[in-house]
């Protein structure tokens, strides 16, 4: 499984998956510069997830991640306080690499 990612997430994208949460009212992570449009890279580090952009960076640890859902191919990451961090669909190859993504993530969360 790669450990770096690259990706840009639309601003279509961005509200598509902000809608499937506002059921649940999560909201995206404040302080967090906009990632819209802008290319990000995703590491896998072995404390967490850390994300860096022009516009900045931020790691989420393991231990802070509630849940990683699904929304058409992108995913997000579940943090405490309802609080959501979006990846976009593009960062993987296929549908095989968006699985193991999904699993290694789970795994890495579990209780």
């Amino acid at each position: 499984m790669r450990t770096s990612y690259e990706y840009t997430l639309s601003e279509e994208e961005f509200l598509r998956i902000l809608r499937d949460h506002q059921s649940k009212q999560p909201k995206p992570v404040p302080g967090y510069p906009p990632i819209q449009g802008v290319p990000a890279i995703l590491t896998i580090e072995e404390d967490g997830i850390s994300v860096g952009s022009r516009n900045g960076n931020a790691t989420f640890f393991w231990r802070d991640i509630i849940s990683v859902e699904e929304h058409d191919g992108s995913v997000s990451l579940l943090l405490e306080y309802d609080l959501f961090f979006p990846i976009a669909s593009l960062a993987f190859v296929d549908g095989a690499e968006h699985g193991d993504f999904l699993a290694y993530v789970r795994e890495r969360i579990a209780p």
